[in-house]
C-alpha cells in the first residue's frame, strides 16, 4: 500500500530590494496535494495578472493529480476552500500551462495541455474575477 505525503508549493515575495524574506510566515501558501511516494511530485506553479487588475494571481498544475488550480490575488495564502481559489479536477498528466489573452478581451487567459490525453483546457478570465473552463 502506497504512503501518503503531503507536499505544498508557497510563493515567496521580494522586498524589493533585490532579497525575500524566507521566514517560514512569510511564505505565500498557493497549492496543497497529496502525494503518493511513487509519483513525479510534478507541480507547475506561475503567475499572471489574471483579473486585469494589475495584481498577480497563482496558476498550479499538478501532473499526477491533474489539478489545475488558480489563486487569485486577494486569495494568495489561504486554502482551496478560500473565495478567490478555482480548482479544476482534470485528468491526470498535466504538462504546460501558459497564460495568454485568447478572446481578445484584454484579459488573460490559462490554457493547460494533457501530456496523457492529447486534451487542451482552456480557463477563460474576466475582469471581475470569474472563471470559466472549457475543456477540448
Amino acid at each position: 500500500m502506497d504512503s501518503l505525503a503531503t507536499s505544498a508549493a508557497f510563493i515567496v515575495f521580494g522586498n524589493g530590494d533585490g532579497t525575500f524574506n524566507l521566514a517560514f510566515d512569510s511564505l505565500q501558501f498557493v497549492y496543497f496535494g497529496n502525494f503518493s511516494t511513487f509519483t513525479t511530485n510534478s507541480v507547475t506553479v506561475f503567475a499572471a495578472d489574471l483579473t486585469h487588475n494589475g495584481k498577480s494571481a497563482a496558476v498550479t498544475s499538478d501532473f499526477d493529480t491533474g489539478t489545475l488550480q488558480i489563486a487569485l490575488n486577494n486569495a494568495i495564502g489561504f486554502f482551496p476552500s478560500s473565495p478567490g481559489i478555482f480548482s479544476f479536477p482534470l485528468a491526470p498528466g498535466l504538462a504546460d500551462v501558459a497564460a495568454g489573452d485568447l478572446n481578445g478581451d484584454g484579459v488573460l487567459d490559462v490554457v493547460a495541455i494533457n501530456y496523457q490525453t492529447s486534451e487542451r483546457t482552456v480557463v477563460l478570465s474576466h475582469k471581475h474575477g470569474q472563471k470559466e473552463h472549457s475543456p477540448q
